[in-house]
């Protein structure tokens, strides 16, 4: 008979996770428009508990790891984590970071306890974590010398890229980095599916274009792309650097697949 709490403890569990988290996707069936702050935060809230076993499992993890790689993080320096979610990139970081400054954002506060328990699971108390919108930061100009955004952008229409891209800019220190993770390239069938017949959970996440040049446009230099391809998904982990003042930023800036893995 297996030990208590060995594999067939861990298989009911996982079953169970699995039963809420359908129960979740039906009750979320018949909301067919998930656009604004409110009903964005709403649907977050209530997949909190299950994000890490579809999302991640999904394809976000190694598209993580690698933007970890790309912020480059040095210890001492001052970290924001744009859309923090459950943890999965905020923890690594503040582990990585003992003697710096650590922030999270995220407009779910059902994400946010998420991850609150993870680190604290980690033993780790070097960190703040903010309820709040992207496109309203509640920090003064150049806080910051590094800002990571995993899979944000594809959660915005499109219209609101600039306002979050400034504000990014803004909390930024000259010489600042950002990083941004995203869905690119067209859909698979599956997706497309899964949106006629989940509209209400989907319709928010959708693959994103041209965003480098938004960067670009936005002001930033030397912004590199790095694809990670898994599975039937493609993401793309941007990296772009802030620089002080006006400056007439051209196409040239913006260099495309310096570094891909």
């Amino acid at each position: 008979m297996p030990a208590p709490g060995g594999p067939v403890k861990r298989r009911r569990s996982e079953a169970l996770a699995r039963t809420g988290l359908l129960s979740t996707l039906f009750s979320l069936m018949s909301t067919h428009e998930i656009r604004n702050t409110d009903s964005v935060a709403r649907a977050y809230d209530r997949l909190a508990p299950f994000y890490d076993l579809v999302w991640d499992g999904l394809f976000a993890s190694r598209a993580h790891r690698l933007a970890l790689r790309r912020a480059a993080l040095k210890r001492g320096e001052s970290f924001l984590d744009l859309g923090v979610g459950t943890g999965l990139t905020f923890v690594p970081m503040v582990q990585a970071n003992p003697d710096g400054r650590n922030e999270g954002v995220d407009i779910s506060q059902g994400m946010l306890h998420v991850c609150r328990r993870r680190l604290e699971n980690a033993g780790l108390h070097n960190s703040t974590l903010h309820q709040a919108d992207a496109r309203e930061l509640p920090f003064d100009e150049g806080e910051f010398d590094v800002v990571l955004a995993c899979y944000l952008f594809d959660t915005l229409p499109a219209s609101d890229w600039a306002q979050t891209m400034g504000e990014i800019q803004r909390v930024l220190r000259e010489g600042g980095r950002v990083v941004l993770t995203t869905l690119v390239g067209k859909p698979p069938r599956a997706y497309e599916l899964l949106l006629e017949k989940l509209p209400g959970v989907v319709a928010w996440l959708h693959p994103t274009t041209n965003l480098a040049n938004r960067l670009v446009d936005a002001g930033f230099l030397d912004v590199s792309t790095a694809d990670y391809s898994y599975g039937w998904t493609r993401s793309e982990v941007l990296r772009g650097v802030r620089v002080a003042g006006d400056h007439p930023f051209e196409p040239t800036h913006l260099v495309e697949g310096v570094a891909r893995s």
